[in-house]
């Protein structure tokens, strides 16, 4: 599930020679009726900015080409029938900047949704072309229903499964401030839900925190815990790795307020 994001992240990485701040957050906004928003915002660091910003100025292909109106109406139909473009903002903040986009839909039961789907043309630079398994969900009397990919023991890989305790170490540097996370937003709340991480009106689906995983004894090689096949063994193993959350049940159900 997470291994489009991975992708794309590590594509962004390959632009650069040193680390650089990349944060991607998904949320997923529903009311009563089933209907709301899905926004992606994501944060690109100063460095990293910096970086693409100098490649265009080199003569190469203007690296935000793919944040247009038009490349983001284009996208529209990866998210599912009937999603349609709403709107994009580009904030620049300390040399960094902030890309939010923001999709419509009428009905959260024909969503799609992979993370790291918005950005398929990089990911599909970078090899990764089968398609990968996406959340879907239901809607029926104020009751959403979270339909969730089988856990692929290889989204967990990082690079070969022989890399060393050091090459780990000259990776992590590498990932200081990747965050990427997909959430469940519910403005009227939440009368009762049994998906694994409900907190206050959100439900997390998917949660990575790079630094927080470093925190791990190991620290990356943490994430080999999680190469794991079935649900059953993936919901113990998630457990024991601090910085990733990550949705185990096949189905699990969130009753609106």
């Amino acid at each position: 599930m997470i291994k489009k994001a991975l992708t794309f992240m590590g594509a962004m990485l390959a632009l650069l020679t040193f680390s650089g701040c990349l944060e991607m957050e998904s949320t997923i906004s529903v009311k009563k009726d089933g209907s709301g928003t899905l926004t992606e915002k994501i944060s690109m660091g100063a460095q990293m900015v910096s970086m693409m910003k100098m490649g265009a100025a080199q003569g190469e292909e203007d690296p935000f080409a793919q944040f247009s109106e038009e490349a983001l109406k284009e996208k529209s139909s990866v998210f599912g029938e009937g999603v349609t473009f709403s709107s994009v903002t580009k904030e620049e903040k300390d040399g960094g900047i902030i890309f939010t986009v923001v999709y419509d839909f009428k009905d959260i039961s024909t969503v799609v949704y992979e993370p790291g789907a918005l950005m398929n043309d990089i990911a599909e630079e970078e090899g990764e072309e089968e398609e990968e398994p996406e959340l879907k969900f239901g809607f029926e009397d104020g009751v959403l229903t979270i339909m969730t990919p089988e856990p692929d023991s290889s989204d967990f890989a990082l690079g070969d499964d022989e890399m060393s305790e050091e090459e780990m170490l000259m990776m992590a540097p590498l990932m200081a401030g990747l965050q990427m996370s997909v959430k469940l937003h519910f403005a009227d709340g939440i009368e009762s839900s049994d998906a694994t991480y409900t907190e206050g009106n959100e439900v997390t689906l998917m949660s990575v925190d790079f630094d927080d995983l470093m925190k791990n004894e190991g620290g990356l090689e943490a994430m080999k815990k999680l190469q794991v096949e079935g649900r059953e063994e993936f919901a113990k193993a998630v457990q024991e790795v601090q910085g990733i959350k990550m949705e185990h049940r096949a189905k699990s159900t969130v009753k609106l307020k």
